[in-house]
């Protein structure tokens, strides 16, 4: 879940990647990453959840995870549409 928090910057090295390959191979994976935590929430048994409260809750109440669903990646910003 951590590669919602992190930046462009911290995926890369910027001498062997150009800038457009960096922001398209972010993209990917934050959107993966999303995907990956949309299908966890939708599937996880009601028995379950409350083992992952504390983890869900910590994420969800940050910030960073929703200033994602202003993103102008549609692949990104269509994942918090629910």
């Amino acid at each position: 879940m951590h590669e919602i928090y992190i930046s462009m910057k911290n995926l890369f090295i910027f001498r062997t990647t150009e800038p457009e390959d960096m922001e398209n191979k972010y993209n990917r994976v934050l959107t993966a990453s999303l995907l990956a935590i949309r299908k966890l929430l939708s599937n996880i048994p009601a028995n379950q959840m409350d083992s992952c409260k504390t983890a869900l809750a910590t994420m969800l109440d940050n910030g960073k995870f929703w200033k994602h669903g202003k993103s102008k990646v549609s692949s990104v910003s269509a994942i918090l549409i629910i």
